[in-house]
């Protein structure tokens, strides 16, 4: 039924289809900003009560390193030394009731003098700490924040230190350790995705086990460097993760090998490291799949309603375009007669030009023809004398003389085959096609037809033309009638002056390939300049031409995508200008 549609009513529809699918896109894509906006403001709630749970896990152990460094008998032990075996049980006591993962004491060396795993086989004592940073924080007279794996535990956790002074003077630090592990594992039971990397980028905590211990970006070599002086994470292999990041709204497009997850983020004040929190981007899909659905099917109803209003009035107007059509298709026949009309007399001007520029090339010729009896006349009475010789020197004996002759004939048979093979082909049809082809060529076989009639008047004609081929693309058989029809007129201008030359110049400039053809005659009369190429207009007498030749030429000029004009010199003569196109590629 959509095949009696007009142009308008057609646009209309595709205009409709247009503004369909981009208010489906739209709103899909607000859907999805909508979407992406809530699960930006779920993950900052989330990230916030991650944060508590964070602070609420460190911020439970982490006054003790300070009571410790209160405490008058560690300062006694740090300050005079001796058996640490009470202060040893003292930590041990304190750091079961803590909960804390291990409570040890440095001197300012950074040497362990007591620790609360003693007793253990990865006990502390006697170990030099003094290459971690929470020492030199401390040692500084801060507070410092230390995640790092144990060096004698292999164990990951977080580092407080906190100086002992007296009398001025820092005699020592006090550290807790406290291991994370049952945060990860709240965090895994939760069933949502959330990790927190350090100030290298580095994932130290996450509800994901496989994804601790890699970074989502490559690290430098300065950041590398720190954390092998540190020994952060001594006997872990760093790895980068498979990640890609892109922004989308306020949150950051993730995407881990084949998951993809929308990331928000927030940075945990006093440590220099991040939290994130994940939601699966499928959840924004779904959402701008279903608004898309949800449009899709009421613009469906809508078009289903607007094809039946129009199959009702497609119905009314059915026999009215099956005349239109019958009626059509009889002005389309008629049409279809009227081409190939054209086209067969299109095709008769074609072979009419064809057989006009041969006829051309005929007058040219018998122009020529007295010319070319004397060429071949003096060749011919030539090989009569040297053959009537010839006999006679066989007679005598004169085998020598005999074979001078006939090398001399062989020579002269040559240059009569050469005469009547330019005439043979000059006087030829063309087949029309154009190919690549060097402009010195058919004009030096214009020469050829012309050279002794310009020599029988005392015509002198010079040729200026480069060493390196002049490619232009066209016909050789019209070029050679070209340029024997202006030498030609040159020619017959010049019968009555004094002093008669020709001067041929062949060059390349801006892409064209020009031949530039002036004479010493009288030039051309302003008649002539304003009808130069007219047909049957010519200024030689009465029987001496019809008037065609430029015209002619002019159209196989055109026909090859050139140029040609005439003008007078201002020392006197005609000069004609043709141009072609310079082949590069050729």
């Amino acid at each position: 039924m959509f095949q009696f549609w007009d142009k308008k009513q057609l646009a209309f529809t595709l205009v409709a289809l247009l503004a369909g699918a981009v208010a489906v896109w739209y709103s899909t894509l607000y859907a999805q900003r909508v979407a992406v906006a809530e699960l930006s403001g779920l993950a900052q709630d989330r990230l916030l009560l991650y944060e508590s749970t964070l602070d609420a896990a460190l911020n439970r152990d982490r006054y003790l390193p300070f009571i410790l460094a209160q405490n008058p008998e560690i300062k006694a032990l740090l300050r005079q030394g001796g058996d640490p075996g009470d202060i040893n049980r003292y930590l041990e006591a304190v750091n079961a009731e803590a909960g804390s993962a291990s409570l040890y004491i440095m001197n300012a060396r950074g040497i362990t003098v007591a620790t609360s795993n003693w007793r253990t086989p990865q006990s502390y004592m006697g170990h030099d700490f003094s290459f971690r940073p929470y020492f030199h924080e401390a040692m500084r007279g801060g507070r410092g924040v230390f995640y790092g794996i144990g060096v004698n535990t292999n164990l990951p956790g977080f580092f407080f230190s906190c100086p002992i002074g007296q009398d001025g003077h820092l005699i020592g630090v006090a550290v807790v350790k406290v291991e994370l592990q049952r945060l990860q594992k709240e965090w895994r039971e939760g069933g949502e995705t959330v990790f927190v990397t350090d100030q290298n980028g580095v994932i130290v905590l996450a509800s994901r086990e496989e994804w601790v211990y890699s970074s989502l970006v490559p690290r430098d070599a300065q950041a590398l460097a720190a954390i092998q002086a540190q020994e952060q994470y001594r006997g872990v292999e760093l790895s980068v993760a498979p990640a890609r990041q892109g922004q989308r709204g306020a949150m950051t497009e993730l995407s881990m090998g084949q998951e993809r997850f929308l990331m928000g983020s927030r940075p945990l004040e006093g440590l220099g490291w991040d939290i994130h929190f994940l939601e699966p981007a499928h959840k924004v899909e779904e959402q701008g799949r279903a608004v898309a659905g949800i449009e899709v099917v009421v613009l469906l109803l809508l078009a289903l309603l607007f094809f039946l209003v129009r199959d009702r009035q497609l119905r009314r107007q059915s026999r009215r375009k099956a005349l239109e059509a019958q009626r059509m298709h009889q002005i389309n026949q008629q049409l279809a007669a009227e081409v190939e009309q054209r086209r067969r007399k299109e095709q008769q001007l074609q072979e009419t030009q064809q057989e006009l520029i041969h006829a051309g090339q005929m007058a040219a010729l018998g122009q020529m023809a007295a010319s070319v009896a004397h060429e071949l006349n003096q060749p011919l009475a030539a090989i009569r004398m040297f053959s009537a010789n010839s006999q006679i020197m066989l007679e005598r004996g004169q085998r020598q003389g005999v074979r001078e002759n006939l090398e001399t004939i062989h020579e002269l048979t040559g240059r009569l085959a050469a005469v009547a093979s330019q005439l043979k082909s000059f006087s030829r049809k063309s087949a029309g096609s154009h190919q690549c082809l060097d402009l010195r060529q058919p004009l030096h076989h214009a020469l050829t037809l012309l050279g002794h009639q310009a020599q029988s008047m005392g015509c002198r004609i010079d040729k200026i033309e480069p060493p390196e081929p002049l490619t232009v693309l066209g016909n050789a058989m019209h070029l050679e009638q070209v340029f024997v029809n202006l030498l030609q007129n040159s020619l017959d201008a010049m019968a009555g002056n004094p002093r008669r030359e020709i001067t041929i110049i062949l060059r390349r400039a801006n892409g064209w390939v020009e031949a530039v053809i002036s004479d010493s005659g009288p030039g051309l009369s302003p008649e002539a300049l304003e009808r130069l190429f007219s047909p049957f207009f010519t200024t030689k007498g009465p029987g001496q031409g019809l008037g065609l030749g430029l015209s002619i030429i002019h159209g196989i000029v055109e026909g090859m995508q050139g140029e040609i004009r005439g003008e007078n010199l201002q020392q006197g003569g005609a000069c004609f200008t043709v141009r072609l196109p310079w082949r590069q590629d050729a």
